[in-house]
């Protein structure tokens, strides 16, 4: 390239620079003033709180924009004194978020997905690879676009993040709590995470460059499973920041929302966009205010010159992620047809015969020709499938921890489970089945699915043991090859066979809460909450992530707004069983003894002003257990058999009282019942 074209370039590329730090100063100043305008002389609301305020009722309430309109008007009519500078209608009090940086640009499509209209296909009217016309004509005549791509530039966004002193100060913490003690915790904690890390020195120098997790999938906008009708959202997961915030509807940053009706072909046209400005900030960002230093400088992203695509398909050492949660349902809802014999049938059987494996499961062809299916090993009896369904039924869980499986597994409904979720799936593997199977079917069958639960638990740990992880890849193999000596080979299809590819991805890039799609499930399910207008659900879609992007990036400036219902950060949130009602009057019943002792059994573990007898209580069960195998008695049984003995005695219970002072007369329950064998309670089915 010559020094003529070469100087033409840089003054183009100082124009646009020029011209990007030109509209981030208008942009600060406008934010500013609107921050710091009353909307009357004398009010303590600024217009942009105002305004906040009530666009918070909708985000929170979702309310229409016909509802939020009536207020404004009826604030700025009745209550508010005349000429004061507020919005008079929803669609203007958004215009707020446009000026402080919260919008989208709204791009064409071709209808197959071959090319975007942007760049040197903005003035065409028809794909020049398909021939399909840009346009088409609706109902009432009017010519309309076939297909509109919703793109969020993340840069602004990114911006008002960094601008926010707190959270500012949330982007480096993954570097102040990151271990060294042999576990993986943390996402930055992996091995391709630290790859990174090691291949540019720059870039792990400062913590404040950003981590980010690329995931998509499809979405039916209407809530209904037989619509045929797909979105994909493209969301950006943050890193830098706790782990239980990443996955929060404020942290994650949606970058594209790619329209249906029909799924996409051809998604990389559409990530060309993200690419563009991930390259972008790869390479620098200039004028980024920091909440956190009070300065102004080019310090969000690492400086580099290399292309964002070379790097990822070159230098990263692992490109695409397996979902951990589809293939977990997939596998476990083909385990349990299989157990319940829906799958089983003729095929199945020759499929044993030709591969010389299960014997015991051909057909049997009687002396008049009748072909007939022996019982399979595989597969539970009728008595034992009834069994398991009413074990499975009857099971109740605490709040929060999973769903009820009765409508799944009704005692009297079909052979075969049905309406259950992926969680659903999740619970059944790692905790249900290994309990419910534990005295049905043959000891190769309990063996396999009980190693499978364990294998699965260890995968979706939150401390991954980097020691054990080559153990754990062993135990997947030999986990599969039980499975092979239970089951047929037509289970054997690619999902199980991912679980030993999973175990692989776990050492690389650890534990797989970070990465697994229940958050993103989640997130599609308040997307689809937005939509109201069926014959346009991407914009709807679009206009309500805007809303709630936008109270949440400027919830900071109000200090009287609702905090939690903008979405703002918490350490951990915890749900009280003090502040959740009793469902119904109840149901009065009877507990017996056995009863009784189990339920006082399970407070006194779970108490926490009983770890410390726990802990003594442990010690000497450890040390009654190794003097019965020397032939010495166990003098107690149980924890509240242990705390009898030490609390009964006058003398213990002096002793006691003095080595932990904060025994209560809740504890003193052993005294008040040890003489009752039967009480009466009320029985509710649930609380919330």
């Amino acid at each position: 390239m010559d020094e003529e074209h070469r100087g033409v370039i840089m003054e183009d590329e100082d124009r646009r620079t020029k011209r990007r730090r030109a509209a981030a100063a208008r942009e600060q100043q406008t934010a500013y003033e609107f921050s710091r305008t009353p909307i009357y002389p004398g009010a303590k609301c600024s217009r942009l709180s105002y305004t906040l305020l009530i666009l918070n009722l909708q985000a929170r309430f979702g309310c229409s924009n016909e509802c939020i309109s009536g207020i404004f008007r009826l604030l700025a009519d009745k209550v508010l004194p005349e000429g004061s500078d507020v919005p008079n209608s929803c669609p203007e009090a958004k215009k707020v978020l446009t000026v402080v940086g919260m919008d989208y640009e709204m791009i064409h499509a071709c209808e197959n997905d071959c090319i975007l209209y942007r760049n040197e296909y903005s003035d065409s009217t028809s794909c020049p690879e398909c021939q399909t016309s840009k346009y088409r004509t609706n109902t009432q005549g009017k010519t309309i676009p076939r297909k509109v791509l919703r793109r969020f530039p993340i840069i602004p966004r990114l911006r008002h993040m960094f601008q926010c002193r707190p959270l500012a100060d949330m982007m480096t913490w993954h570097k102040e709590h990151r271990s060294d003690d042999g576990f993986m915790r943390l996402v930055v904690d992996s091995t391709a995470v630290q790859h990174v890390e090691q291949t540019w020195p720059e870039f792990r120098r400062d913590p404040r460059h950003l981590r980010f997790g690329l995931a998509s999938d499809g979405v039916s906008p209407y809530g209904v499973k037989s619509s045929s009708h797909s979105t994909w959202p493209v969301v950006l997961t943050n890193y830098n920041v706790p782990p239980w915030l990443t996955s929060k509807k404020g942290f994650l940053l949606l970058a594209l929302i790619i329209p249906g009706p029909k799924k996409v072909r051809n998604i990389d046209i559409y990530l060309e966009l993200l690419v563009e400005e991930l390259q972008q900030l790869w390479t620098g960002v200039d004028d980024v205010y920091d909440g956190r230093t009070e300065r102004i400088g080019r310090d969000m992203v690492f400086m580099q010159s290399e292309n964002v695509v070379d790097i990822w398909l070159h230098d990263l050492m692992i490109q695409h992620l397996l979902d951990p949660m589809h293939i977990e349902t997939n596998v476990t809802k083909s385990r349990i047809k299989r157990i319940f014999g829906e799958e089983d049938g003729k095929p199945a059987r020759r499929a044993c015969e030709e591969f010389g494996v299960h014997p015991e499961a051909w057909i049997q062809v009687s002396d008049g020709g009748i072909e007939s299916l022996p019982p399979a090993p595989s597969i539970l009896t009728t008595e034992e499938r009834k069994i398991c369904k009413k074990r499975i039924s009857e099971i109740r869980f605490p709040t929060g921890f999973g769903s009820c499986l009765r409508k799944g597994f009704e005692k009297d409904g079909p052979e075969r489970p049905s309406a259950l979720k992926s969680h659903d799936y999740h619970i059944l593997l790692q905790y249900v089945l290994p309990i419910c199977l534990q005295d049905l079917g043959t000891q190769d069958l309990r063996d396999a699915i009980c190693d499978l639960s364990v294998l699965m638990r260890w995968v979706r740990s939150k401390t991954i043991l980097i020691a054990e992880i080559d153990e754990k890849k062993l135990f997947a193999v030999t986990t599969l090859c039980k499975l092979e000596r239970t089951l047929p080979p037509d289970y054997f299809d690619s999902q199980i066979h991912l679980l030993v590819h999973l175990v692989r991805e776990v050492s690389i890039c650890g534990s797989v809460h970070g990465r697994w799609m229940y958050w993103l499930e989640r997130y599609m399910k308040v997307m689809k909450d937005d939509v109201r207008q069926k014959a346009r659900p991407e914009g709807s879609m679009a206009e309500g992530h805007r809303l709630r992007e936008g109270m949440f990036l400027c919830s900071n400036i109000l200090e009287q707004l609702d905090q939690s219902s903008a979405f703002m950060f918490r350490e951990k949130e915890e749900t009280h069983l003090t502040s959740l009602k009793l469902i119904g009057s109840g149901e009065k019943m009877r507990l017996t003894q056995i009863e009784v002792m189990q339920a006082h059994n399970f407070v006194l573990h779970n108490s926490a002003i009983m770890e410390e007898w726990t802990a003594v209580y442990e010690d000497e069960r450890l040390a009654a257990l190794a003097s019965r195998r020397r032939g010495r008695p166990v003098r107690f049984s149980s924890l509240r058999e242990f705390m009898r003995e030490k609390l009964l005695q006058p003398e213990a219970l002096a002793e006691s009282s003095g080595l932990y002072p904060h025994i209560t007369e809740d504890i003193m329950i052993l005294r008040a019942h040890e003489d009752q064998h039967l009480i009466d309670i009320t029985f509710h089915e649930d609380y919330g």
